[in-house]
């Protein structure tokens, strides 16, 4: 039967997409666009799987608390001085974001392989942080957060933890940790009393009185003025008192402060150093919120020097818990003590 028109209706338009598709005006894509669509498919999903996991041997050489006590039993540790130790579980988001960033950035993974021995410490289950090296090493570092790393000397001695990193970047707290093992270093071969190994461990601008001193910054100082002491260097001596004592007032007004009189700290325990004051009168001398700990420090070393042990005990044990209260211990008090009581 022949179509016909229903009276007072038009027919309806035509559909476009239907319209696309007739035999008449098939959509036809061509073969090129198809090929560049999947090959950028594939790098998207290439991109994504080496995010999560770097190239045999490109990444960190991590060792696990085992390996570690067995490379570490059998001597075998290699020639780094340091150890970086990453305490991390599966179920920590913070954790998994470093492992995917920071521990896959090539500078960082650079200096992590060339400098530490790194040892990644799991703890995503109770059994594994029950484990015997586990627990020996979250109980020594006392760790009750993750993620967290510390830094130590294959010797043991604490150098660095990224609890308070303040906005510093991953690769800085590593290379700013390389620096702060040669003051312990330093502070070691001291106490030892190995003094030109001590000297050649502490940073040029300290010898040079190029470096700034904070209220609770002075024990590499006093340290520096004790072996140039020992060394029988006292032509050095003023030089380095002169110069750290401009640095310090130059970088702080810089800053804005208030005129000389904010450095009355460093002004008491330059004249301590100069032997211009007593012990009595350097301690009376000291005002709340200065740094006691260094001046106690500096104390204790001339006790040293002067050969009385007794005394430089008693003050070096008063820095030490001084500094612990400020949150600024100045480790050479306490290797001092470890080694006097020997």
């Amino acid at each position: 039967m022949a179509q016909t028109d229903t009276p007072g209706k038009s027919a309806p338009p035509a559909n476009p997409v239907t319209q696309a598709y007739d035999q008449n005006s098939t959509l036809k894509v061509p073969f090129w666009f198809l090929v560049i669509a999947v090959l950028l498919f594939s790098v998207r999903i290439y991109a994504k799987e080496t995010q999560m996991k770097a190239a045999p041997g490109q990444g960190v050489a991590w060792l696990t608390p085992v390996e570690f006590k067995q490379k570490k039993d059998s001597g075998q540790l290699g020639n780094q001085d340091l150890i970086l130790y990453e305490f991390t579980a599966d179920w920590c988001p913070p954790c998994k974001k470093r492992e995917r960033t920071t521990f896959r950035n090539p500078q960082v993974v650079k200096l992590i392989n060339t400098n530490y021995i790194p040892v990644r410490i799991d703890v995503t289950t109770e059994a594994r942080a029950a484990e015997p090296e586990t627990k020996l090493l979250t109980d020594k570092f006392n760790v009750d957060r993750i993620p967290h790393c510390e830094i130590t000397l294959k010797s043991g001695e604490s150098v660095a933890n990224d609890t308070y990193l303040y906005g510093e970047t991953f690769d800085e707290f590593l290379a700013s940790s390389i620096k702060s093992a040669n003051i312990v270093r330093a502070q070691l071969m001291l106490s030892r009393g190995k003094y030109k190994e001590a000297l050649a461990c502490l940073n040029p601008d300290v010898i040079n009185g190029k470096k700034e001193l904070y209220y609770y910054g002075t024990g590499d100082y006093i340290m520096c003025h004790h072996l140039l002491k020992m060394l029988h260097r006292d032509a050095d001596i003023e030089p380095l008192i002169k110069n750290t004592f401009d640095t310090t007032l130059k970088a702080r007004s810089g800053r804005g402060f208030m005129k000389q009189n904010t450095m009355h700290w460093l002004e008491n325990l330059n004249s301590y150093l100069r032997g211009q004051e007593t012990d009595e009168q350097a301690i009376a001398n000291v005002e709340r919120g200065e740094d006691e700990a260094g001046l106690y420090l500096a104390i204790g070393l001339k006790c040293l020097r002067d050969g009385d042990t007794e005394k430089a005990k008693k003050n070096l044990n008063k820095s030490a818990l001084l500094g612990a209260k400020s949150y600024h211990s100045d480790k050479v008090a306490e290797y001092l003590l470890k080694e006097l009581d020997k």
